[in-house]
């Protein structure tokens, strides 16, 4: 794939020129990325793609399913934390806790920071405590204490 192609799906050609002389080019150019894109999927992420009529679309629609950056996630990723008990009774240790919180911590805050440019709401809402010790360490203690 050369990178003119890349360039339609992902680069500064993502979105479709304004002038009328470069249009056409871009059109070829988006549609032949589009073929190569569906051309390489297997059967399930090209369900998803069938209905992107852009290059850029398909890409868009691969990124937010398979590097889960949806909301949804975010969600999943939040409700981990938040459900996350520490059980003194069993024989997981306080590290494995810890490293567990760790893990998780780590996806919610590279996830929120990937999407921070994009002014969600959720996003904008959950920024705040991912860039703080002290609501990271607020959280961590908040799992220790619950039963």
């Amino acid at each position: 794939m050369d990178n003119d192609l890349i360039e339609v799906g992902t680069g500064s050609e993502k979105e479709q020129p304004t002038d009328k002389d470069k249009i056409k080019s871009w059109k070829k150019h988006s549609y032949k990325a589009l073929d190569y894109l569906m051309d390489s999927c297997k059967i399930g992420p090209l369900l998803k793609i069938r209905v992107a009529t852009t290059a850029a679309q398909a890409w868009d629609i691969l990124k937010n399913t398979y590097e889960c950056q949806t909301r949804v996630h975010l969600i999943s990723l939040f409700s981990n934390i938040m459900h996350l008990t520490y059980d003194d009774r069993r024989a997981s240790s306080l590290a494995k806790h810890i490293t567990k919180f760790e893990g998780y911590w780590l996806k919610l805050a590279q996830a929120v920071q990937a999407e921070h440019s994009t002014k969600d709401s959720l996003v904008e809402g959950i920024h705040p405590l991912t860039i703080s010790d002290a609501w990271k360490g607020a959280l961590l203690l908040s799992t220790l204490l619950r039963i």
